[in-house]
C-alpha cells in the first residue's frame, strides 16, 4: 500500500517534514528513480523466470555468456554513457541498467524458446 502512494510526486510530498527548495529537487529525483526502478523490476522478473527455465533444461553456460554481453557490454556501457556523458546522472545510470536487464531477459526467452522447440 505504501509503494503506490509514494510512487508519485504528490505522495512523496505528503511525507511529513520540511518541504523546501532542496527537498523539492530530492522529491523529483526520487519519483523519477522509482519509475526507473519499477521498469528494472519488471525486466528482472522476466529474466529470473527465463533463467530458472533454462536451469531446468540444464543450460547454464550460454546464459552466463548472455549475461556478460547484456549487462557488461550493453547495460554498463549505456549506464556510463547516459549517466556521465549525456549528463542524466542517477536516472541515466538506472535507465542503462534497465536496458541491460531487458536485453538479457529477451535473450534468455529467445534461448528458452530455441531449446524447447528443438526438443519437440
Amino acid at each position: 500500500m505504501t509503494g503506490p502512494l509514494l510512487s508519485t510526486e504528490g505522495g512523496l510530498r505528503a511525507v511529513p517534514g520540511r518541504v523546501g527548495p532542496r527537498s523539492e529537487a530530492t522529491i523529483g529525483l526520487a519519483a523519477k528513480l522509482l519509475i526507473a526502478g519499477a521498469n528494472l523490476s519488471i525486466a528482472d522478473a522476466a529474466q529470473c523466470i527465463a533463467s530458472g527455465g533454462l536451469r531446468g533444461l540444464k543450460d547454464t553456460r550460454v546464459p552466463l555468456l548472455l549475461a556478460a554481453i547484456a549487462w557488461w557490454l550493453i547495460g554498463f556501457s549505456r549506464s556510463y554513457w547516459l549517466g556521465l556523458k549525456v549528463g542524466l546522472g542517477a536516472i541515466g545510470i538506472w535507465i542503462g541498467l534497465s536496458i541491460g536487464t531487458t536485453i538479457y531477459a529477451a535473450l534468455l526467452v529467445l534461448r528458452f524458446r530455441h531449446l524447447t522447440r528443438r526438443a519437440h
